[in-house]
């Protein structure tokens, strides 16, 4: 996935050579009222089988994707005062990730 200025994800195929006519594209509703400026995407992971990806935003929040149904599962707010630096599932389960910031 490519992350994107206004908090955007789009999803690429890599077995594909060429991006997609019509791109899968994600917008996060609540990570975009936050502005332009916050919802950047400053980090992303895929969890080990594929099924969640969790976005760190410039903003601090974190969203996780279920990418099955290419919903939002959680976003959390009130973890980071500055931009999220990286994230990480931490278990083939996906049951725990990490993030950090600056």
């Amino acid at each position: 996935g490519v992350g994107t200025v206004r908090g955007n994800v789009v999803l690429l195929d890599p077995k594909l050579q060429d991006s997609p006519a019509e791109p899968q594209v994600l917008v996060p509703p609540a990570v975009a009222q936050a502005g332009e400026e916050a919802s950047a995407v400053s980090a992303v992971a895929v969890s080990a089988d594929g099924s969640s990806m969790l976005v760190g935003h410039r903003g601090g929040q974190l969203v996780l994707w279920d990418l099955a149904t290419q919903r939002v599962s959680n976003v959390v707010k009130d973890v980071h005062s500055c931009a999220v630096a990286s994230v990480a599932f931490c278990r083939p389960t996906f049951q725990y990730a990490l993030s950090a910031d600056a």
